[in-house]
């Protein structure tokens, strides 16, 4: 009964949900639902009466000819009103469920969140369904009512034949409603908890056919590998699925052939009472077509309800997140950023049993250039991710200016700081919205700034938009250009930037920065050492923690970092 409530409590968040995506629609469908919903209980009556009159010689089966003759048209002419305004509906109500993901989005604003498997999953699950699941929910919500309405009017007709067939029908309605509930859950929980082979079987596809990896797909002939490994996926999430659906079959089998036997001995019994003569051929008629309808609605009631909870399922999860509150930033204002001081960091990301980053304690004075070096898993990019205000410190402050950085308000914060990542965003707008977002501004100075000259902001990115593709190094250059084009920086991080970069490029860059930076703190990770004498400082990282925060001269006293600079230039 739990779950039965459950359910009716989520089917109404729906109908809430697709209500506030159109109130006109959603009325007009509230009153062709119905209608369309009663007319096969009217006609089936109305046959009933005709065949009665006609036994009878009566003029009055012509009345109830026209009547017939009325629900018909009836019954062609609103499926088709309810198909378009459901169908006007379902993209409104999609349109509305993206645009709240992108508002509940902006509010987190601790990438922490999404190391965790459990939100991670939940959140693919809100996604990867998105543009299905809505669609669902109007039609298998509408199918519902239908049945719903449809199936009480025939249990009213039959009612009148014979009290206890209805009674018999809900009998085995109600257990066989609240078993396939049950097996549904089960069965959308184990597509939940198969959430990650099923991504590793949509990464397997993605490789086998996105251009992406098109050139070394084939030059390491990966796809023999590709087909073992999706079998062998598939067969893994596929195996509970299938017993869920056999426990399924079994259960609707068992319940068909009792709901058959009780109709066959009524249709049996009203056969005797008609020989006997206390009813006319018209309640057979009558009867056999009810009693047909109200199985068939019935049996659809079961199956489109089980559908729509495995939708709600869905609902749930998005009524979750849409529910799930994020950390908040503080409420301190700032203007600048005088001073950057760390306090015996230590941060480790959520499952993982070793520190990415242990005792960082160091200052950063404004205009300084600072240098980060250290071998891969050293801590660096984690580092810039904390001075980003991306992650928390597991440990440990951040100061701004002496006050800890989880008390400023993170929006503003973010609005001083320009980074550019390793791991940089592939915005596939045209370059103008890719560098300013919609934002005024001189966009070509932006693309001159980052060796981009050659492009113009109106050019589409994209093949899949019938755009164009830019190579590596000119997608690197676009994000560096997002990061001189905006406005009030303050502190300019940089991590890899001119990793894809060629040396020429490279030089440009640093030189431009420089001057762009002037008076501006300025954080850069680099793997090539010569930029390291453009800093005012070098931090060296080896296993989260710090063996040296000097001037490169000074640095070079130290021998693990001599041997580092000393190693490229020795290959």
């Amino acid at each position: 009964m739990k779950k039965f409530k459950s359910y009716f409590l989520l089917l109404f968040e729906g109908l809430r949900t697709f209500a506030k995506a159109s109130k006109w629609g959603t009325f007009i469908l509230v009153i062709l639902v119905p209608i369309e919903a009663l007319v096969p209980t009217g006609i089936i009556f109305s046959i009933q009466k005709v065949t009665t009159e006609l036994t009878k010689g009566s003029a009055f089966s012509m009345s109830w000819g026209i009547f017939w003759a009325v629900l018909l048209l009836i019954s062609n002419i609103i499926p088709p009103a309810t198909t378009a305004i459901s169908g006007y509906l379902t993209d409104v109500l999609i349109a509305n469920i993206n645009q709240k993901l992108i508002e509940k989005s902006s509010e987190i604003k601790n990438l922490e969140v999404f190391e965790d498997a459990e939100f991670y999953n939940d959140v693919e699950t809100v996604r990867s369904e998105l543009s299905w699941r809505p669609v669902n929910l109007i039609v298998f919500t509408l199918s519902n009512v239908r049945y719903i309405i449809s199936l009480l009017s025939l249990l009213i007709l039959l009612f009148n034949y014979t009290w206890w067939l209805p009674l018999a029908i809900i009998i085995v309605l109600v257990p066989q409603s609240l078993i396939h509930y049950r097996i549904q859950q089960e069965a959308f929980e184990t597509l939940v908890t198969r959430r990650p082979e099923a991504r590793k079987m949509n990464h397997l596809l993605e490789i086998a056919l996105n251009r992406d990896y098109a050139k070394e797909a084939r030059l390491f002939n990966v796809f023999n590998f590709l087909k073992k490994r999706y079998w062998t996926l598939f067969y893994s999430v596929h195996k509970e699925e299938n017993r869920v659906r056999l426990r399924q079959f079994g259960i609707a089998l068992a319940f068909i052939i009792v709901s058959s036997l009780v109709s066959a001995f009524s249709f049996i019994y009203l056969i005797f009472q008609v020989r006997s003569g206390t009813l006319s051929i018209g309640i057979i008629v009558g009867f056999a077509s009810s009693l047909v309808a109200a199985i068939s609605a019935s049996n659809g009631l079961v199956e489109e309800s089980d559908l729509l909870y495995d939708t709600l399922m869905w609902l749930e999860k998005y009524l979750k997140l849409m529910k799930r509150s994020f950390d908040k930033s503080g409420n301190i204002k700032i203007s600048e950023i005088n001073q950057i001081k760390l306090e015996n960091i230590m941060f480790f990301y959520p499952n993982e049993k070793r520190a990415s980053l242990c005792g960082i304690s160091l200052e950063i004075k404004k205009g300084e250039k600072i240098a980060i070096v250290g071998q891969n898993g050293s801590g660096k990019s984690t580092l810039l991710k904390l001075l980003a205000d991306l992650f928390v410190p597991t440990k440990g402050k951040i100061l701004i200016n002496n006050v800890d950085l989880r008390e400023i308000k993170q929006e503003l914060y973010w609005e001083k700081v320009a980074p550019v990542f390793q791991d940089f965003s592939k915005f596939k707008f045209s370059i103008g919205d890719s560098i300013s977002f919609g934002k005024m501004g001189e966009v070509e100075k932006a693309l001159d700034f980052s060796g981009l000259a050659e492009f113009t902001s109106e050019i589409q990115l994209g093949k899949e938009f019938a755009g164009t593709d830019l190579s590596g190094g000119q997608w690197q250059k676009l994000a560096i250009a997002r990061a001189f084009y905006k406005e009030n920086v303050e502190l300019y991080l940089f991590d890899e930037a001119n990793s894809a970069l060629d040396v020429q490029s490279e030089k440009q860059l640093y030189r431009k920065l420089m001057e762009l930076a002037s008076g501006k703190t300025v954080i850069w990770i680099t793997h090539r050492m010569t930029s390291v004498k453009l800093a005012d400082k070098v931090l060296y990282l080896k296993n989260g923690r710090v063996l040296g925060f000097d001037s490169h001269e000074n640095l070079l006293k130290n021998n693990d970092y001599a041997s580092l600079y000393q190693e490229q230039f020795d290959d």
